[in-house]
């Protein structure tokens, strides 16, 4: 897609949400973060492990859902204080996330696993001097790798939500979660070959659309992936709603 047509695109569904009230800027814990990240913050251990917990609450949920409990959440996990977190047995972080309906499938071995998630930061920490130092030790899709299925790994983290806990630690770049992969689809607007984009694909398409555009990566994320998904858009979903569509002329779908 020519690149004056990226930033059209971009533009477009920002104002549709901006037009139905639906935020993607200023209140984006993400782009927040990400901007902090640019002006020289260093995150403590205790937002690490704040945005290890909420990448962990996105898995498979609707997150229209969490967002307005997110207070609630942060005081069931004592504001992310290491030290209570590790003297607490498992159960009573996944009962207490089921008593407030943000629980998932995973949430269970999730919270079994949050010791020795937590274990691993602090491993990383160790090894490099620092978290942030480890996270600018390499390109984000490569530290991405390493969470989800090398030498980091951290438990029932998959490629996609170690994208997103490395975006909620203000690194740039999108969460290539179904949304993302459909939107960029052929059968959508088209970016990507095949009928669903993969997660590589999604992660070098926003690369080219920021370079295209200049706005950052999680911004583009931001204002697709609220498009798309329920609770926010609700436009480009699995059964798209044409009829509200402010890009259409330039989607495949009607064709497809």
């Amino acid at each position: 897609m020519p690149a004056h047509k990226d930033k059209l695109l971009i533009d477009r569904v920002a104002g549709y949400l901006a037009e139905n009230s639906i935020d993607f800027t200023e209140e984006n814990l993400i782009i927040r973060n990400i901007k902090a990240r640019k002006e020289g913050k260093e995150f403590t251990i205790e937002e690490n492990i704040k945005g290890l917990v909420y990448a962990l609450l996105s898995n498979q949920r609707k997150w229209s859902g969490i967002a307005p409990k997110l207070e609630q959440i942060d005081n069931l996990f004592f504001n992310y204080d290491k030290d209570k977190i590790l003297g607490m047995p498992a159960e009573y972080f996944c009962e207490g996330i089921f008593s407030l309906k943000c629980g998932n499938i995973a949430t269970k071995k999730q919270m079994m696993s949050l010791k020795h998630n937590i274990d691993m930061l602090m491993r990383i920490a160790s090894e490099y001097g620092s978290l942030d130092s480890f996270y600018e030790s390499a390109p984000a899709h490569v530290i991405a790798k390493k969470l989800s299925y090398g030498k980091y790994k951290l438990k029932h983290v998959g490629y996609t939500l170690a994208w997103e806990f490395l975006r909620n630690m203000g690194i740039d770049g999108a969460k290539p979660d179904l949304h993302m992969r459909r939107i960029f689809g052929r059968e959508r607007l088209g970016y990507a070959r095949s009928p669903i984009a993969t997660e590589d694909e999604v992660i070098g398409i926003v690369d080219d659309i920021s370079r295209n555009t200049n706005y950052l990566k999680s911004y583009i994320d931001s204002v697709l992936w609220r498009y798309c998904a329920d609770g926010y858009g609700e436009v480009c979903t699995a059964e798209p709603k044409c009829h509200r569509c402010v890009i259409k002329e330039y989607c495949n779908y009607p064709s497809a």
